[in-house]
């Protein structure tokens, strides 16, 4: 196992790529952009949906831009933490879009040969200029950290805010060619009334879908910890990746963009600031 530190040159800013890898695979992470995982490489397979890194890292314009607005062009879906809200939270004419855990730039890290952990303090870091507890009016802290292990990745984020506030949830698209299925385990007794059965069919625990025709779509995520599969991107040529979540993370989104798709675990109900207190995610390729 090791860890590296490179530098590119984008729209004529430096940033630091962080790099873990082991004998089976590799991550990528930008803290400057957000804390966001940008490769997941397993057994010389990439998993994750490659946008054009200059779009990708955008500028302070673009940040200004999608506070108020919805795009598919600038950092939707890398950021680890869609907190310290889920939804639009209006603040002095903007709408910041899924929070601001991913426009930040986290500069308080730790690394070590295995893993990344990173921390913001609101009452130190800034976004636009800002500090983030003048954004969210309240004392804003959290803690996320990677890890790259033999069977995968894990992610564990602390909120260290005052009064556990915030609702969490992580937000990466996965490569999504044809043919590719989702297995989401989730109660039968809660599915959507108006659910679509051309898109969604029944399992015995839960349901499968087509990866490239589903709309957004919010579901029940099922219990029983960490240890408990609780979904599966499955490939036409029989690779897939298992996701494992703690139950603090009450529903699961699915939904399509372009060329990826999203799995999309979150703690609490779009629009709202809830509590949350701490989880732990696990991405097991299968390939």
């Amino acid at each position: 196992m090791s860890s590296s530190t490179r530098t590119i040159t984008a729209n004529g800013k430096d940033w630091k790529i962080i790099k873990i890898e082991n004998q089976y695979g590799t991550i990528e992470i930008i803290p400057q952009a957000g804390f966001s995982l940008t490769s997941f490489i397993w057994n010389g397979r990439d998993l994750i949906d490659q946008w054009d890194i200059n779009t990708f890292l955008g500028t302070e314009k673009d940040i200004e831009f999608i506070s108020a607005n919805t795009t598919d062009s600038f950092r939707k879906g890398f950021g680890p933490s869609i907190g310290p809200w889920f939804g639009q939270r209006e603040e002095k004419g903007k709408e910041w879009q899924h929070g601001l855990c991913r426009f930040a730039d986290w500069k308080d890290l730790q690394i070590t040969n295995n893993s990344i952990t990173g921390r913001l303090d609101g009452s130190k870091d800034k976004v636009l200029g800002r500090p983030i507890n003048d954004i969210c009016g309240y004392k804003f802290g959290v803690e996320i950290s990677f890890t790259l292990t033999s069977e995968g990745l894990e992610y564990r984020i602390k909120n260290l805010s005052e009064g556990d506030k915030g609702t969490f949830g992580i937000h990466w698209y996965w490569k999504c060619p044809k043919d590719s299925k989702i297995n989401l385990k989730t109660p039968l007794s809660a599915l959507p009334a108006d659910i679509d059965t051309t898109t969604f069919s029944k399992s015995a625990d839960g349901i499968i879908a087509d990866m490239n025709g589903v709309p957004n779509r919010r579901f029940d995520s099922a219990i029983g910890g960490i240890s408990v599969k609780k979904g599966e991107l499955v490939y036409a040529d029989g690779a897939a990746i298992e996701f494992y979540y703690d139950d603090t993370f009450k529903y699961t989104v699915l939904f399509k963009t372009k060329e990826s798709c999203c799995f999309e675990p979150v703690s609490g109900e779009a629009f709202q600031l809830g509590t949350f207190k701490e989880g732990g995610y696990k991405f097991i390729p299968k390939v």
